[in-house]
């Protein structure tokens, strides 16, 4: 008896090796290196001393250059956002830099996307996971705590990838058994966190204290023109109230330790306020409101004035990020900016009023194409991203996707629609090309679609 049951724990044992070993390899093979949650949190683990953090999703990352910033304005700061960052991530970001670090200054970036799509945070994330692995057991137990308790981790299935990080934090899986070979190879062949994430992401540059950025520029007459917020189909003005309670829980969070938060908004393309309209302006005036009413004061430098930040249509990579060389000039403004912060005068002249700053776009800023089949033919539709004065005219094309000649379907006029009957059935480019009436370039943008018919 004794015999089988010492048996049955050996078996129990072996079993319960096996599958650690398992695990353990499964981890290493699939658990990314490359993210960057760990390169926020391995410059986070290195530093010796930190005043000012930025922190929120990756329009932050994008935007702040802590080592510009820091020659510049004489601080010591890390760029700590990180992509798709929840607002309770950024609230765990903001304690972790104050118990280690005692930091007085919080730059955090908002919009209203924001406070419309309010997710409960995933224990499985890069951005969690990382700070439990650099903030020790005591503390990583206690946020988890907090997140299971109060914001209904448990909830959320991918939780489960806090044991299992690779579930979230893998290799694309489009790029098969190349990706998992790339990420095993970076943690064998003692490539730094960085060079695993350039190595993930060509293009992509690391430059140090957390911050890293791209040279690319948005192509303006491409499928990449999109609003930020358009893949999340936000079409109402309205908050989730879980959203704006973590905002709260921000806002009093560095108030009761004396941090100063300053809550900004980063330049965007023009296109997306154009886009937007007047639902841009009320619902980043409905955000100012409720950070007010939380003591806090809201700066949209998607309306400064020239004399502070002069941006250019190529200092974006897509339709929301700054590149490179626009961070730079972004990070050279802020400086500015706190300049006069610190010196205790208004910062009100550096900002346009909504009224004002749309006043000043006198020009086309880009075009979207769309497609629709139907019984009477292809129905073509442009939409011009314009300032409000402006007039424009369409021009329409198409052609089969395997031809390399465009058929005009109908010359400049303002409609911005026509239908095109093409001779056979297919798949079809559409082009729309777009210019301000009176204008006799041939176009001052265009975009493309495709279309069944």
């Amino acid at each position: 008896m004794r015999t089988s049951r010492l048996k049955k724990l050996v078996s129990a044992l072996v079993i319960a090796v096996l599958m650690i070993g398992v695990l353990g390899v499964a981890n290493f093979a699939l658990e990314l290196k490359g993210t960057k949650s760990n390169i926020v949190w391995t410059n986070f683990e290195q530093s010796e001393d930190l005043d000012m953090i930025y922190i929120g999703t990756s329009v932050a990352a994008s935007s702040f250059n802590p080592n510009l910033i820091d020659a510049e304005y004489g601080s010591n700061s890390a760029n700590m956002a990180s992509p798709l960052q929840k607002v309770e991530e950024t609230y765990l970001g903001i304690q972790s830099a104050y118990e280690r670090f005692g930091v007085k200054r919080v730059v955090m970036t908002l919009d209203f996307t924001t406070l419309q799509l309010s997710e409960t945070p995933n224990l499985g994330s890069a951005y969690l996971t990382q700070r439990g692995r650099v903030i020790g057991p005591t503390q990583y137990l206690a946020s988890t705590a907090w997140l299971i308790a109060d914001k209904g981790a448990a909830g959320v299935p991918g939780s489960i990838n806090m044991a299992f990080p690779w579930i979230s934090n893998h290799p694309t899986w489009k790029d098969g058994i190349g990706g998992i070979k790339r990420n095993i190879e970076t943690k064998l062949d003692g490539s730094t966190v960085a060079q695993a994430v350039e190595a993930m992401e060509p293009g992509w540059t690391y430059f140090g204290k957390g911050y890293g950025n791209k040279y690319a520029q948005l192509d303006y007459d491409s499928k990449d023109v999109a609003l930020f917020g358009e893949l999340e189909k936000i079409e109402t003005l309205s908050f989730e109230e879980a959203a704006i309670e973590g905002v709260r829980e921000i806002c009093v969070y560095c108030a009761e330790h004396d941090i100063e938060l300053i809550v900004v908004n980063v330049p965007i393309p023009v296109f997306n306020i154009h886009g937007y309209g007047q639902f841009y302006v009320d619902s980043q005036q409905a955000l100012a409101a409720l950070l007010g009413d939380m003591g806090v004061t809201y700066y949209d430098f998607a309306y400064a004035k020239p004399e502070l930040l002069q941006l250019d249509p190529a200092d974006f990579y897509d339709n929301q990020h700054l590149n490179a060389i626009g961070a730079d000039k972004f990070s050279m403004a802020f400086v500015t900016f706190l300049d006069m912060l610190d010196a205790g005068k208004s910062t009100d002249g550096l900002f346009y009023t909504p009224e004002e700053y749309l006043a000043t776009i006198d020009y086309v800023s880009a075009v979207k194409a769309s497609a629709t089949s139907a019984e009477d033919g292809i129905h073509i539709t442009g939409n011009a991203f314009a300032g409000s004065g402006v007039e424009v005219e369409y021009q329409m094309f198409a052609k089969p996707v395997a031809s390399d000649e465009w058929q005009l379907v109908r010359d400049y006029a303002p409609s911005s629609e026509a239908i095109w009957n093409p001779d056979a059935r297919g798949t079809y480019d559409i082009r729309v090309n777009v210019r301000a009436r009176g204008s006799d370039v041939d176009y001052d943008h265009f975009n493309t679609a495709e279309v069944i018919y």
